[in-house]
């Protein structure tokens, strides 16, 4: 039996809303203000339960647990929508804006149904011959087409696009993204969107974290923002490190704030952190986003020499020193072992777990460092097995005073990376020069 509900949210409405059983679980869907949509047939608020306040949704099934807090501030149709749209479009360049295009970035959760659905919708997509970018879905068929659809609205609640059958072609009438009417339709939503830049495969870098943060605070507010972000202990949540919270003790005694670094004035320390000055330090105890949202915008191997012998001075641990290097100089992170082999790739400065390079060969025949001589064109190591190879003067003038002060062992071989690997479980790795600089 299905049935309509009048209900007053925090002084405004009041809103329609719709009740049904399914599968034994009562389901909810925001209708409107009455106001707008009219009150609808047979409103009977005595035989269920009061609609739940704001949105249809289970806080305890939402990942993220800033989302969490915000869902406090959501509670309308216009302001789910806003969020979803303005993350999606934050984030990605392949958002569209359509209920459609959304279904890429949901988790089926061993749902096989509801992911043969999806894949029934995006079997073939028509591009652009101009763009290159996806104008239009087009499902195998439009009996398969309408299958799928009712699969998902059955899932999600919501219908999330219109077939349209020419007989020469069945294509896909994108809809605009709503809100679901189930709970476990929007719980699925928030999810989907909030994972994509949540996700530590792909951190966001600071221009894009400011994208995202400003994006949340279109749609629910700054303050709202602010609380939800700092309420949990997770500071990355939703996919951006709030200023805020970020730790600045330049002005300190005993710690070294980053304008001691060679070229970097006072503009740039207030560019990496306009909320304070950053210390060397700070780095150590930052989350990754919350390095990349502070990341120095100068060039890491401008006064290579004098910034590692600073970054050796100020760190007290192998790890500490490792992070410093990271940070606040924006050495790449090496997160492929395959960069280190290629020609292409010379000269590249990483740091990584010890573990992570010690498959594919990488190492074979690599033998400890026997002599280091610096005086030609590049750096050339000779090892105990009387192996060479080269390596450019910049990134050994950063790694040097660290590795001189912290490394454990260092290891090379016939054109292979170098690996100085330190007390804490990293590795500074050095690619080696095959060519010219």
């Amino acid at each position: 039996m299905t049935s309509y509900h009048t209900k007053t949210v925090d002084g405004h409405g009041p809103y329609l809303y719709k009740s049904w059983y399914e599968g034994g679980e009562q389901r909810w869907k925001h209708i409107g203000p009455v106001a707008e949509v009219g009150r609808g047939p047979d409103i009977d608020n005595s035989n269920t339960e009061q609609p739940p306040p704001g949105i249809p949704v289970t806080r305890g099934n939402i990942d993220d647990p800033s989302m969490r807090e915000l869902l406090a501030d959501i509670d309308d149709e216009e302001t789910f929508v806003n969020l979803i749209e303005n993350i999606g479009h934050a984030n990605t360049k392949g958002w569209d804006g359509t209920m459609p295009d959304l279904l890429t970035w949901i988790d089926t959760d061993g749902d096989e149904e509801l992911a043969d659905a999806i894949d029934t919708l995006q079997t073939k997509r028509r591009r652009s011959m101009v763009s290159r970018r996806t104008s239009e879905y087009l499902p195998s068929s439009a009996e398969d087409a309408e299958e799928a659809l009712a699969v998902i609205e059955d899932r999600l609640g919501v219908r999330v696009a219109e077939v349209d059958d020419s007989g020469t072609s069945t294509t896909l009438v994108d809809d605009d993204v709503v809100m679901p009417g189930t709970s476990d339709g929007v719980e699925k939503v928030l999810n989907a969107v909030v994972g994509t830049v949540t996700d530590p495969r792909r951190a966001p870098d600071k221009e894009k974290q400011a994208q995202i943060q400003s994006a949340v605070e279109d749609a629910v507010g700054t303050d709202a923002v602010r609380r939800a972000k700092n309420s949990v202990s997770d500071g990355d949540a939703l996919g951006f490190a709030h200023p805020d919270r970020i730790p600045a003790t330049g002005g300190e005694s005993g710690h070294t704030p980053i304008t001691e670094l060679k070229g970097v004035g006072p503009a740039t320390a207030e560019k990496a952190h306009s909320a304070g000055l950053l210390a060397l330090e700070d780095y150590a105890d930052m989350s990754a986003l919350e390095r990349e949202r502070t990341r120095i915008d100068a060039d890491p191997l401008d006064y290579a020499e004098s910034r590692g012998e600073l970054v050796a001075d100020v760190a007290s641990t192998p790890g500490e020193a490792l992070d410093i290097l990271e940070a606040s100089m924006s050495m790449q992170r090496a997160g492929t072992r395959e960069g280190f082999r290629a020609a292409d790739e010379k000269n590249v400065f990483g740091i990584a777990d010890t573990g992570e390079w010690e498959m594919d060969g990488l190492f074979d025949d690599a033998s400890p460092v026997d002599e280091v001589d610096k005086t030609g064109e590049t750096v050339t190591v000779t090892t105990e097995s009387g192996d060479t190879a080269q390596y450019s003067h910049d990134y050994w003038a950063v790694a040097e005073p660290v590795i001189n002060e912290y490394a454990d062992s260092i290891i090379a071989g016939d054109d292979k990376p170098l690996k100085a690997e330190m007390a804490g479980g990293e590795s500074v790795v050095l690619a080696p020069n095959l060519g010219d600089t």
